[in-house]
């Protein structure tokens, strides 16, 4: 087998127009690569040697016919050169999105965020390192005893043996109070809570 090198020089850049073209002449290239190399030093290799040459012929095109497919089903408008087409206007309306797959985009001053529930806790500074610590906005408790405090840090005493509803202002929670989840407050302590936030 003679190889015409002007012959393949006018099929390369037949074939070089193209993505398509540019796959198979790269198929086309690695296989006269191959039988170039396998026809003339085929009698001076190892076994070892022959094996990959074999494991190259048969393992190339199924790589390739993977990019193939990929290419193929994944990217099939990137597929075309504009010399494949007639007019110019066909190849860039080839590549412009259907106006079914595009989607509305808002500004993102529009979009106010929804923040709501007891999930989040409001982070503020420090405060100063010789005063006491913070208690945590929500319900606190300790037996006989339920505290509320508010998301600016004042306390009130909701529940007492002695009442069982009351809105009471407390300088400070007992150091043997707890926290407890809203969820574990009946109606009426929840109601009491909500009016100690709107002072």
């Amino acid at each position: 087998m003679t190889l015409e090198p002007a012959r393949f020089g006018r099929t390369a850049a037949a074939l070089a127009r193209g993505p398509l073209g540019l796959l198979a002449l790269c198929l086309v290239f690695s296989y006269g690569v191959a039988g170039a190399f396998g026809g003339v030093a085929v009698d001076h290799l190892t076994d070892g040697q022959r094996s990959v040459l074999v494991g190259f012929i048969v393992l190339f095109p199924l790589a390739v016919l993977a990019a193939l497919y990929r290419l193929v089903t994944r990217h099939h408008l990137k597929l075309y050169a504009p010399g494949d087409f007639r007019e110019e206007r066909h190849f860039v309306e080839v590549g412009r999105p259907a106006p079914e797959r595009l989607t509305a985009v808002s500004p993102p001053g529009l979009v106010e965020p929804v923040v709501h529930g007891d999930d989040f806790l409001l982070i503020d500074v420090a405060p100063p390192a010789n005063s006491p610590p913070r208690p945590r906005p929500g319900f606190w408790t300790r037996p006989g005893e339920t505290y509320y405090v508010t998301r600016q840090g004042l306390a009130y005493l909701l529940r007492s043996p002695a009442q069982r509803a009351q809105l009471t202002r407390v300088d400070a929670l007992p150091d043997d109070c707890s926290p407890i989840a809203s969820q574990h407050c009946d109606s009426a302590l929840c109601a009491l809570a909500e009016a100690a936030d709107s002072r």
